[in-house]
């Protein structure tokens, strides 16, 4: 399997999403778009065990922070496109983190002012 688009789920559990980022460790392409209940710990398992991602969209998961995306950066050296789109807890900080460690990844965000920013 490498691609999974699980968007919409939003009772997706955290258990879920571990036990899915670690039997699934050849994933290239991974939605978790408005999966609302997952937190920090699901993005960094899957960070952790999906090393080869190239597309990851986590648009609308808004209990997404810097850190996950930090862990992210550091594990998925892969990463080409990145979706935060109406994350809220994800900075510039947290964006400029991941810009250094993966300058080819394109990251789509809104900040408070809704404007369109790329990375």
């Amino acid at each position: 399997l490498t691609s999974l688009d699980l968007t919409g789920l939003s009772g997706l559990q955290d258990a879920a999403v571990w036990q899915v980022s670690r039997g699934c460790r050849w994933l290239r392409r991974l939605s978790l778009a408005w999966c609302v209940q997952l937190s920090d710990n699901s993005f960094m398992q899957v960070g952790k065990h999906c090393p080869l991602l190239v597309d990851l969209s986590l648009r609308g998961c808004v209990r997404l922070s810097d850190a996950a995306v930090v862990q992210l950066a550091h594990n998925c050296c892969y990463l080409a496109h990145l979706d935060v789109r109406g994350c809220d807890e994800v900075s510039q900080s947290g964006l400029d983190a991941l810009a250094l460690m993966i300058p080819s990844c394109l990251v789509l965000f809104l900040d408070n002012s809704n404007s369109s920013k790329r990375k």
